[in-house]
């Protein structure tokens, strides 16, 4: 524990789960939340990249349904044929409505903290996930349009 004190005594290192700034600590516990604390070696690489990774691809999926919204409106307006069956919006508009809300979540700090808590392999399969979201909205869409009677 001597080397953690000695690390907080000078700097400015704010918890890992709330953002506490825990300067002048002489605990292993954040006074905040209580957040066990430990000093380690380890580096942020795969937890950083992972990370980006997951919020790539829920933004990938939110941004390209807004996209998609935006060019169908202005293709209704601008041919002038009235507007498209339901499933043309709705479909964009769900994919919008569970994608841009995860990424705000997970972007909170506490959404960062508690991605990097996770086991390697669980933050693994949350980047597989992340992206198979966008792939499938993009598949789901394409399977209405070819569906149109």
């Amino acid at each position: 524990m001597t080397a953690l004190y000695e690390h907080l005594a000078s700097r400015d290192v704010r918890c890992p789960d709330c953002g506490y700034n825990l300067r002048g600590l002489r605990a292993n516990r954040c006074p905040e939340c209580s957040f066990g604390l430990a000093l380690t070696l380890e580096g942020e690489g795969a937890a950083g990249f992972g990370f980006m990774a997951v919020m790539g691809g829920l933004l990938a999926g939110a941004g390209s349904a807004v996209v998609l919204l935006g060019l169908l409106i202005t293709l209704t307006v601008w041919l002038g044929e009235g507007l498209p069956p339901a499933q043309f919006f709705v479909i964009p508009t769900v994919v919008f409505a569970v994608g841009a809300p995860l990424a705000g979540l997970l972007a909170k700090r506490s959404g960062q903290a508690w991605f990097k808590r996770q086991s390697l392999g669980l933050r693994a399969w949350l980047v597989i996930l992340a992206w198979c979201y966008p792939i499938a909205a993009i598949l789901l869409y394409v399977f209405a349009v070819l569906n149109i009677d």
